[in-house]
């Protein structure tokens, strides 16, 4: 082989490589991510694992450190097949680099996402979040047609973060599945009692209540289910009082933690779902997942979140 020879074959295999790792325009080498298979099988209910984690201020710094992204890649990819996330926050621009990091570590080839266009509250403030979904592309799509990330339709302007959902299909269940995102108003206990109630009230004063849900149902034709996951800052007991109409499918005494990195007694996330649900018939219940472990050094709360994620296992 001639000098020349060679170094065009030493450019062209340099060039393979670099378009193979640059594939999903991340330049991530996500084949070396999540071999086909791995973490898809021979894990009860794979396929099946649907999460919500509030992520704490996801595309901010807080506590004068920076996000650990490899830890949060750890907990979807080890325990999530679709994944509700809350407290993504705008940047300026109104973009969310928190969600472009973390989709893009996950590895695009093996994992989708989307995101609500804007984020909420508006006008836009340092405090103001998107909604965004994540999914195992093996194991769940979006349903066929489907774009984007629909907001309720807040016409009395009751919620400070008005819920967002898309439509799933999950790969191993029969029917379509669409999934709301919703982040609470934390304020005081009355007041975030006043908002909750609202979400199964006639809002827009149609005559008939449970406007979310019947707008969920009524943006996918067929019968698809419904559920609403996220960050209610109330317990079990509060958030049965003010929607006794709906099933809570979370199981658990403690979902958020302390400064110190402990669990406290505080169950703030949850799933729910209308009463009659066909998930209501063999769905595992949701519980928490301590995953502080992925942090060393007891620094979960302070490089990743003050919650731990929520996983519920659809039958």
């Amino acid at each position: 082989m001639t000098r020349s020879s060679f170094l065009l074959l030493s450019l062209f295999a340099a060039s393979t490589l670099v378009a193979c790792a640059a594939e999903d325009g991340t330049g991530i080498e996500d084949d070396a991510l999540e071999p086909v298979g791995e973490t898809t099988q021979g894990v009860v209910g794979a396929g099946r694992r649907v999460c919500s984690w509030n992520a704490r201020r996801l595309g901010n710094n807080f506590d004068d450190l920076p996000k650990n992204m490899d830890a949060a890649v750890k907990v979807v990819r080890d325990n999530c097949d679709l994944i509700s996330l809350q407290e993504v926050m705008a940047t300026s621009g109104g973009t969310a680099n928190g969600f472009d990091q973390l989709l893009a570590k996950m590895g695009t080839r093996y994992w989708g996402g989307v995101i609500t266009d804007h984020a909420v509250p508006a006008p836009q403030t340092s405090n103001s979040e998107r909604y965004a979904f994540i999914y195992r592309k093996s194991a769940v799509s979006l349903c066929d047609g489907w774009n984007g990330v629909q907001f309720m339709n807040d016409v009395e302007n009751v919620f400070i973060r008005e819920p967002a959902w898309a439509c799933f299909k999950i790969k191993s269940s029969a029917t379509e599945l669409v999934l709301a995102g919703y982040h609470a108003l934390f304020g005081s206990p009355v007041e975030r009692k006043r908002e909750i109630g609202f979400l199964d009230d006639d809002i827009d004063r149609n005559g008939t209540p449970d406007d979310l849900f019947e707008a969920m149902k009524a943006s996918r034709p067929g019968s698809p289910d419904v559920m609403l996951i996220g960050d209610f800052n109330l317990k079990p007991h509060e958030l049965a009082e003010v929607l006794p109409r709906y099933v809570d499918l979370t199981a658990g005494v403690g979902s958020t933690l302390n400064q110190s990195n402990e669990v406290t007694d505080n169950q703030y996330d949850h799933a729910m779902v209308p009463a009659g649900s066909r998930l209501l018939g063999g769905t595992e219940p949701a519980t928490t997942l301590d995953v502080r472990s992925v942090v060393p050094g007891n620094k979960f709360y302070q490089t990743v979140s003050d919650h731990l994620p929520i996983r519920l296992i659809l039958k």
